[in-house]
């Protein structure tokens, strides 16, 4: 593993810390070093808001819809478990809904279009499979849908990877970046952000793109070279991207020369994505600290740590922020200083993206469980199995 550490953006020997911190997310690692084994108890995919309903894909390799008031089950896709886990393997992207349809990528390299209601195929034909090594292919980030396109980054082999671009109504393969007929890329973990018409996204091999998602035709003269490799979600604010990095920087990328600048270093890699109030940018990192930097200073303000690695991306409730981390801890911060206002110890750490509904903030933890917690009361609504299996 070691000796692939450059691809990562890893010095070419770790600490004792380093370590420890690389078995957080071990499977990854794993993957790009070119291992062929798989967790099949693996996966963090986080909650999605369906107004009466909420979605989420398990740990048990299923998307289910929960009712968001009580949590009770309401359907779910494959209606079983496979125990060959030809579905998906495992679910790390969180799920999209948009126009009454649910898509989802799994670890086998499969996008699925689903019924909202009932959980069912969309329409026939309603999967796309990345064209490429059967073990070792797999769609980590999340898939967005925008301008009737359905995009999404994939790793097709244990090195390599592409961007993906389809027709979200037939599932046609609209365009591929780079083309069919050109070398892949580096893998591709990042998911996504789509703004007037370009997707922005990272790889593995040290680059961050910016593709049209009508041709996937490349927007900058050429990508731009970062010093590690991307897995986080980009954040387009005011004519910059926002990205972290393994190199432990976070950068700002102009959005129309593709020049980029580090805007300050952390304690270790950037994983999750980030969120702003239009004034800070809240970032999450592996050393366990959430910092908020000022838009217009361009300066770190203060910094919280949530005592374990953040892979989760926090979410904004009025004027706090809340994060949550493999401590397995919840925690309510003060957006404008950083004092913690409460924090919630959960059953299990959190490495899915939070999503919050007024002031209620829904999650899934590593225990197979999914939580909605009312932050203003500062107590839990309801806990249920992220399972069919009850």
């Amino acid at each position: 593993m070691i000796r692939n550490s450059k691809r990562l953006g890893l010095r070419s020997s770790f600490t004792l810390a380093e370590f420890a911190l690389a078995s957080v997310i071990g499977l990854f690692l794993l993957a790009a070093c070119g291992a062929r084994e798989f967790n099949p108890d693996a996966g963090w995919s986080g909650v999605i808001d369906g107004g009466d309903v909420v979605y989420v894909g398990t740990m048990d390799r299923q998307v289910i819809a929960l009712d968001a008031e009580n949590g009770l089950l309401q359907a779910s896709f494959p209606a079983e478990p496979d125990g060959e886990y030809e579905t998906f393997r495992a679910i790390y992207g969180t799920p999209a809904l948009v126009d009454g349809r649910i898509y989802v990528g799994g670890f086998n390299g499969k996008v699925y279009a689903l019924d909202a209601q009932s959980l069912e195929s969309a329409f026939a034909g309603a999967v796309f499979d990345v064209e490429s090594d059967q073990l070792s292919k797999g769609v980590i980030g999340a898939v967005a849908v925008e301008e009737g396109r359905v995009v999404f980054g994939a790793a097709e082999d244990s090195e390599s990877g592409r961007l993906y671009v389809l027709d979200a109504e037939d599932f046609r393969e609209v365009c591929r970046f780079p083309a069919r007929s050109a070398d892949p890329i580096g893998k591709v973990w990042s998911t996504p952000a789509i703004v007037d018409g370009v997707a922005y996204f990272g790889d593995l091999a040290h680059r961050f793109y910016a593709v049209a998602i009508d041709d996937c035709s490349l927007q900058w003269a050429a990508p731009v070279e970062l010093a590690g490799g991307i897995a986080s979600t980009p954040l387009v604010q005011d004519g910059t991207v926002y990205i972290g990095s393994f190199d432990r920087s976070f950068y700002a990328i102009d959005l129309a020369t593709g020049a980029a600048r580090v805007l300050f270093k952390a304690g270790s890699w950037f994983w999750s994505g980030v969120v702003t109030d239009g004034r800070t940018l809240f970032v999450p990192n592996l050393d366990g600290k959430l910092y908020a930097m000022d838009l217009a200073t361009e300066s770190v303000v203060w910094e919280f740590d949530t005592e374990g690695a953040i892979l989760s991306t926090p979410v904004l409730v009025g004027d706090q922020v809340v994060v949550a981390s493999d401590s397995g801890q919840l925690s309510v911060v003060d957006a404008a200083s950083g004092v913690e206002v409460w924090s919630r110890q959960l059953s299990g750490q959190v490495r899915a993206p939070l999503m919050a509904r007024g002031s209620v903030v829904y999650l899934s933890t590593l225990d197979h469980k999914i939580e909605a917690i009312d932050v203003v009361l500062g107590r839990a609504r309801w806990s249920e199995p992220a399972s069919t299996k009850r």
